[in-house]
């Protein structure tokens, strides 16, 4: 009855260690900014207290041996939260050493050193001028800090430092009354490893801060570098063009009211003159790309009539045609005549594709037609319907018509390799110095920025020899948003199939949901996308999908904290989450429960080969039977590092109620145990048809005998001896017995 009682009592302070150490990482994983970490340490020290541990301070010390410095954070019982230690300093040679030591019994498989340190008056002395300055500096007032210096440690009394190593540094749990024992260390280890779990998270966050306080800079820099640029080009604007409106205006003044001109100074005027308008369009090129660069052209939109705009445009590059064999035609849809935009941005878009058709094409044909057409911004959303769920694609935004105006010509075309750079600035399909038509190679830039400030997008399409076509679109009224990658509003509908396994993927960036589809979808996956942490966590619990992807780096919750939801939760704890990240930290992934880390940027094998191992591997809920807190810790901690997800039972009626809310994957039973011991949990998993098939595996220390062999061998598939549990051993057996479960099934 005593050892009964005993296993109880153990039992439930078992049970209080666990529920401290997942507040405290919980409280790590819900860190926004990298200063939280102190409220971390203030939770552990609490936590560890509240167990019985006389603890006076905790004492947590960072080496950082690249840079000489220790970080420090500190809570103890005589101050509040608000009176918290965290500060750096440098670190002498013997700290430096010293930590060298420590991190070299951690290699030899040391956990922890021990002090037992008797106080001397110069000591205290100390101890009392540090902590009263350290107060000072923090605020405190002279009446809370006497009372704090009272509660110090006095002369000649005994302290007694417990330092547990962890990856950076150390934790150290100091005492007045005793030196813990062994057990008493194993626990405050483990909260050690919960300490060094939070330190993590905050590393990532420190260095998510300095990212940021890089790009705050860049920006910064290039706001400074945009002001100076504007300032540039509002005075290049005017020393340029005056002096060349000059020479074109006085040129042109000379040539016309020059009646007395000979024919060779006539001639050499329009030679002035042609190569005047020929430096002021490239000096106007340069400014309007700069301008738009730097945000300082401004849409106008008004209503005007589109026809008239082109009939204008093909009336000002007409004249400059100088090719007989050449026809310039247009053609103006009746529904396109009346536009919102901005005309004067539109004409010079006309212009410039005209010119260039012009310019390419020796004999033949230039033409411009326009038409419209309506278009919807559409999105896909998963609804019920009588059919089962459909992923549909809904209308987000009301019709808008779309013009398409496209430039089409008889010229020498553009070579394939070629046309993605025709848009590119200062690249020309023959940039050879030996070329025959002259440029600076902006002009098809200009116009693509310009058509994208209108709201809409340009293409080409070329065959080498035959001609080009030009095309863009824009919305008929300037603000309203389109589809402008379509000329048609037909809805799709996409039943989902049961034989397509879905798969939800949470990341803030739209295009890799597109490219998971297209790398997934012949292999049979179908893909919904979340653009954030809570859309995607409803997507997961509404469809429990094969897979959920998580990207680590997205505005409001990050990846962190939605792993951390999701396997918080009993509706979505189970379901597989795979890491899609440019950041990697693989080792908080997997300490998190994750399947699968795939570093970005991902490709088809990386993805199909954790997606393999999750359809081969797919059993992760394994329940575990085991009575003893100690074993049962053991077995759980083995079966997470081989990727398992273990639950905890403690006796054998508990299991059944666990089997009952949730039938696992398998089972590791123990047979000794209180109230109902392991031969009559099988028992119990015989007379139920869809448990019976359940694989069971007995760990035991029980010396069996034969018929107790005999009757485990007809009804478990394995039965291995604590004294031979290895991880390897473990993770091969379980992998095993699953695989033939599912070939069976």
């Amino acid at each position: 009855m005593n050892n009964t009682h005993q296993t109880q009592t153990e039992l439930i302070y078992e049970l209080k260690i666990r529920d401290a150490l997942e507040h405290v990482r919980v409280r790590a994983l819900e860190m926004q900014e990298s200063t939280e970490l102190g409220e971390v340490v203030w939770d552990l020290f609490e936590e560890v207290t509240e167990l019985g541990f006389d603890i006076i301070r905790t004492n947590i010390q960072v080496h950082k041996l690249d840079q000489d410095v220790i970080d420090i954070w500190w809570a103890a019982h005589y101050l509040d939260r608000s009176q918290g230690v965290n500060y750096s300093r440098r670190q002498n040679i013997s700290e430096r050493n010293r930590f060298q030591r420590f991190q070299a019994a951690r290699a030899r498989g040391d956990r922890w050193h021990l002090e037992d340190v008797e106080v001397t008056q110069k000591q205290y002395e100390e101890i009392q001028t540090n902590r009263r300055s350290m107060l000072e500096d923090r605020g405190v007032s002279p009446e809370e800090i006497e009372q704090i210096l009272k509660n110090l440690i006095l002369p000649g009394q005994m302290l007694y430092v417990h330092g547990i190593f962890f990856s950076h540094g150390t934790v150290a749990f100091s005492s007045y009354s005793k030196r813990y024992g062994e057990d008493e260390l194993e626990v405050l280890a483990r909260f050690t490893e919960a300490f060094e779990f939070a330190y993590k998270r905050f590393l990532e966050l420190e260095a998510k801060e300095e990212q940021n306080k890089a790009l705050e800079v860049a920006n910064r820099q290039l706001e400074e570098a945009t002001r100076l640029k504007s300032q540039f080009l509002a005075t290049m604007s005017h020393e340029l063009r005056t002096p060349m409106n000059a020479i074109i205006g006085f040129t042109r003044l000379v040539l016309r009211r020059g009646s007395n001109l000979e024919d060779r100074q006539r001639e050499n005027l329009e030679k002035v003159k042609l190569s005047a308008d020929h430096l002021l369009n490239l000096i106007n090129e340069i400014l309007d790309l700069s301008k738009i660069e730097a945000g300082r052209i401004d849409i106008q939109p008004a209503t005007f009539d589109l026809k008239m705009l082109i009939a204008n445009c093909c009336a000002t590059v007409g004249p400059t045609l100088g090719k007989p064999s050449v026809t310039l035609r247009y053609d103006v849809a009746d529904d396109a005549v009346e536009v919102f935009s901005d005309e004067a941005r539109l004409r010079q878009v006309v212009i410039n594709l005209l010119s260039n058709a012009l310019k390419f094409t020796d004999e033949g044909e230039v033409s411009i037609t326009v038409t419209s057409y309506k278009s919807q911004i559409t999105g896909q959303k998963l609804v019920d319907s009588e059919d089962g769920e459909r992923l549909v694609t809904l209308d987000l935004r009301p019709v808008t018509d779309v013009l398409e105006i496209a430039v089409r010509d008889t010229g020498i075309g553009i070579p394939g390799d070629q046309l993605e750079a025709v848009f590119e600035e200062f690249r020309q399909v023959d940039g050879s110095s030996t070329r025959k038509i002259q440029g600076t190679g902006l002009g098809l830039a200009i116009t693509k920025k310009l058509v994208e400030l209108l709201g809409g997008s340009i293409g080409v399409s070329s065959v080498l020899g035959e001609g080009s076509t030009f095309t863009f679109r824009i919305p008929s009224r300037y603000g309203e948003a389109v589809d402008i990658s379509s000329d048609s509003s037909t809805s799709i509908t996409q039943v989902i199939d049961a034989n397509n396994r879905l798969i939800v993927s949470i990341d803030d960036d739209p295009n890799v949901a597109v490219l998971l589809r297209q790398e997934l979808e012949e292999d049979g996956y179908q893909v919904i996308a979340a653009l954030n942490a809570d859309e995607g966590i409803a997507l997961v619990k509404k469809h429990k999908p094969v897979a959920v992807t998580v990207d680590i780096l997205m505005p409001g919750k990050d990846g962190w904290q939605t792993i951390a939801a999701l396997k918080a939760d009993i509706e979505t704890r189970d379901v597989p989450v795979i890491v899609v990240s440019a950041i990697e930290n693989k080792e908080l992934g997997f300490s998190m429960g994750i399947h699968d880390y795939i570093v970005k940027p991902f490709d088809h094998d990386a993805l199909m080969g954790s997606l393999t191992r999750l359809n081969a591997h797919g059993m992760r809920d394994i329940l575990v039977v085991e009575d003893e807190p100690s074993a049962a810790d053991l077995l759980c901690q083995m079966l997470e590092v081989d990727g398992f997800t273990p639950r905890l039972a403690y006796n054998g009626r508990k299991a059944l109620v666990c089997i009952e809310e949730k039938k696992p994957d398998a089972i590791f039973l123990d047979l000794m145990m209180p109230e109902m011991d392991g031969f009559e949990v099988i028992e119990q998993l015989q007379l139920r048809e869809d448990w019976k098939r359940i694989p069971v595996i007995v760990v035991t220390a029980k010396d069996l005998t034969l018929e107790e062999s005999d009757y485990l061998n007809a009804r478990v598939n394995q039965v291995i001896q604590k004294g031979s549990l290895d991880s390897d051993v473990l993770e091969n057996t379980l992998q095993d017995i699953l695989d033939r479960y599912l070939d069976k099934k």
